[in-house]
């Protein structure tokens, strides 16, 4: 009886975390969306972007991913980001590409294929739940700190911009849980 209550717990926590995700997903974009309309603080987005409505996509490191993703390494200072990210831009875009759904502009697709693969955080968060719970083993403080991980103190561009960030949550949370597992397998 134990493990049906706790599996129906999961169940009902996971699906609310997936809402949780989709809630916090939709808030970020109309904010996102908002402050595009908004005069930018940082401008420097508009000297390569036709359109204001990708500027919140190309923040910080992002100008470095999508000038690798578009043109290689070309500059020393590149070499301090992987490969990946750029990767997967490129990748998204150009499978985007394939059904028709890219932009004269290559530049904004590679920033939409950038915030496509940004999706990994949403992904990180079932997956620190599953941890949290394996850890501690309380469904309900794994469900507590997965909701509390996407209050994010960082701003609304992590999880939207292309960025590593997403990914390195994603796989550190499922490295862990392969660790933490093995040693509940081992036991």
């Amino acid at each position: 009886a134990f493990f049906v209550c706790t599996v129906m717990i999961n169940s009902r926590h996971k699906q609310s975390l997936v809402r949780a995700v989709i809630l916090v997903r939709a808030i970020g974009w109309t904010i996102l969306i908002i402050s595009s309309l908004l005069p930018a603080f940082d401008s420097s987005a508009a000297l390569v972007l036709n359109r204001p409505f990708f500027s919140f996509l190309l923040r910080w490191d992002a100008f470095h991913f999508v000038h690798i993703a578009k043109e290689g390494y070309a500059y020393e200072h590149e070499f301090a980001f992987f490969p990946g990210v750029p990767f997967l831009m490129k990748s998204i875009s150009g499978l985007m590409g394939l059904f028709g759904l890219t932009s004269n502009n290559a530049l904004e697709n590679l920033l939409v294929g950038g915030a496509i693969a940004g999706l990994a955080s949403d992904a990180a968060v079932i997956v620190l739940y599953h941890l949290t719970n394996l850890i501690f083993e309380s469904p309900s403080f794994a469900y507590l700190c997965s909701l509390l991980y996407l209050l994010s103190s960082s701003p609304a561009t992590l999880r939207n911009a292309p960025y590593a960030e997403p990914f390195f949550a994603y796989f550190s949370f499922q490295g862990m849980y392969f660790l933490f597992s093995s040693f509940s397998l081992n036991d």
